[in-house]
């Protein structure tokens, strides 16, 4: 055997001890975080089928802490969008427990421990929505939801009329394109079934984000933003600049892992979106606001303007350089959570100056 040759052995023996160490890091990885997720949820059983969900409630005395006290705190349920479950959801909203108001996150069906059997159409999912809030008996809820899980909000609202009260969406996906267009637009399951690319794929986002925070921000910039790069490179910095946010979207790209517990309804919201039902926007009277992103890529700015237009009780707010809106980062993250509390707690609107939306593009329609 030549010096070569030997050399050759050695580094391939090398190469597989490592391959192997990473196997096995990477394989305790996924088995100590899905073992954190199913810690810290609780599972439901409705008449529809199972809900897991967790339960954010505000710090309180003790003598207020009943139930009977319980039923008169704001409440909100958050409906997670592509990519999530309950814990994205937390993420979304559990700040909101710091203003004295109840969240309860749910994972909709395909979801992590909610079985796809559950709920497969938007309608069902919407069911199974009030269902779960029947069981409880949540004193009139109101609902924020993201992207995917818009649909299931709205047919909520109409097909149980007086049971949910305020409405939330971000970055909604509502408005029906069928399979006409395919390619034209990557929702957001799309997009981050991509950015992912399985659990290892989510272990080595994390990982990035550990060691190059910029490059990987950058990245997911790139993939939701309109911006040109160097603009995508600047909103990156500026996240990363924040400690609160910077810690806030670690939370949320830690709620997108592992991908293979969440992949069933990943899959089941790319189909249901294309084949939405035709929903009565007009009959639906709850008070609803809606953020979008002005630069975000994944849900056509169009239809959020149908959106608002359609509905009897709406204000739609483009928040300036924000891509795929997320409520906590951005320049104007502070901004967006104060008006959805005062949007909660009073049911006022938000006042649009504060935002600094620009008046040459058509941003709000005002009711």
């Amino acid at each position: 055997m030549t010096s070569f040759t030997k050399i050759l052995l050695i580094l391939a023996a090398v190469v597989l001890l490592l391959v192997a160490s990473a196997d096995s890091i990477f394989q305790r990885w996924r088995e100590q975080r899905l073992q954190e997720i199913h810690s810290k949820s609780m599972i439901l059983e409705t008449y529809l089928g199972k809900v897991e969900f967790a339960d954010k409630r505000p710090q309180a005395p003790e003598e207020i802490k009943n139930s009977a006290n319980l039923s008169q705190t704001p409440t909100v349920v958050v409906l997670h969008g592509g990519a999530g479950g309950y814990d994205q959801g937390l993420a979304v909203g559990d700040w909101l427990v710091n203003h004295n108001i109840r969240v309860l996150a749910i994972s909709r069906p395909g979801y992590l421990q909610t079985p796809l059997q559950s709920g497969l159409f938007p309608e069902q999912q919407a069911d199974l929505l009030t269902a779960f809030a029947d069981k409880l008996s949540l004193p009139k809820p109101s609902l924020i939801a993201v992207a995917e899980a818009a649909p299931v909000a709205l047919l909520a609202a109409w097909r149980y009329p007086n049971f949910f009260d305020k409405i939330i969406l971000f970055s909604p996906i509502a408005i029906r394109r069928g399979f006409s267009e395919p390619g034209k637009f990557l929702r957001p399951a799309e997009a981050f079934l991509e950015f992912f690319t399985g659990d290892f794929g989510c272990w080595y986002r994390l990982l990035e984000f550990r060691w190059f925070p910029e490059r990987l921000l950058y990245n997911f910039q790139i993939l939701q933003n309109d911006q040109i790069p160097y603009e995508c490179l600047q909103q990156a910095r500026a996240i990363l600049a924040i400690p609160e946010q910077k810690e806030w979207f670690s939370q949320w790209l830690l709620s997108c892992t592992p991908q293979s517990s969440r992949e069933d309804g990943i899959r089941n919201d790319i189909v249901q979106i294309r084949g939405l039902p035709d929903i009565p926007f007009a009959e639906i009277k709850n008070p609803v606001l809606i953020f979008r992103g002005a630069k975000d890529k994944l849900t056509p700015a169009e239809d959020a303007e149908i959106l608002a237009r359609s509905l009897p009780n709406a204000v739609l707010l483009s928040i300036p350089q924000n891509g795929f809106l997320l409520p906590s980062v951005g320049q104007q993250s502070q901004k967006i959570m104060d008006s959805i509390v005062k949007f909660i707690l009073e049911g006022n609107f938000p006042d649009l100056s504060i935002f600094q939306i620009e008046g040459n593009s058509r941003k709000v329609e005002e009711k």
